[in-house]
């Protein structure tokens, strides 16, 4: 199975559908990210089996984070992409650097470009496109999810998810908080 690490988008996930609703009409042709896959990437990890994607739960199980937010700052291109380009804040940048580490010491290679946190809400565009715009989302879980096709769509089911911890709240909740599902 194909698999990553991200954060699911909720808070704003209404407004993004509105951004990809106008792209829509100014490019019917591109492919537009379905609703339910809107997401920013952690940690790509590629092919994996089912001891490695077990493995990986219990990386995630080890990140001990709080909440936080992350500021959507600009609709722009990447390569033949529409993204929403995310902020680099020091949590996100922390809790990615965090993510990193703990995979390569669980013994997972990854990819060794800089990180840049975007959403993809199209590809395969020919649309040019800079406009700042303004969403905040609080990052409460990091999911494990599997990239699958079904019925020849492509979905992105969440394998397991960790919850960040609130106000520092961590030894309340260690143990309580994660999920396979």
């Amino acid at each position: 199975m194909r698999i990553f690490i991200g954060i699911k988008i909720e808070d704003c996930l209404e407004r993004i559908i509105e951004v990809q609703d106008n792209l829509r009409r100014r490019d019917y042709y591109a492919n537009y990210t379905r609703s339910g896959n809107i997401h920013l990437t952690l940690a790509f990890l590629g092919e994996k089996g089912n001891e490695e994607i077990k493995k990986l739960g219990e990386t995630l199980d080890q990140i001990n984070y709080n909440t936080f937010d992350i500021t959507i700052n600009k609709l722009t291109n990447l390569r033949d992409m529409v993204v929403l380009e995310v902020e680099k804040t020091a949590p996100l940048l922390e809790l990615q650097n965090i993510l990193r580490k703990k995979l390569f010491l669980a013994g997972f290679s990854l990819d060794k470009r800089k990180y840049y946190p975007h959403i993809t809400l199209s590809r395969k565009t020919n649309l040019q496109i800079e406009e700042d715009l303004l969403m905040k989302e609080c990052v409460q879980e990091i999911i494990l999810f599997s990239s699958e096709r079904r019925e020849n769509v492509l979905t992105y089911r969440p394998l397991h998810i960790k919850k960040l911890y609130k106000n520092n709240q961590e030894e309340e909740n260690k143990g309580e908080e994660n999920e396979s599902i």
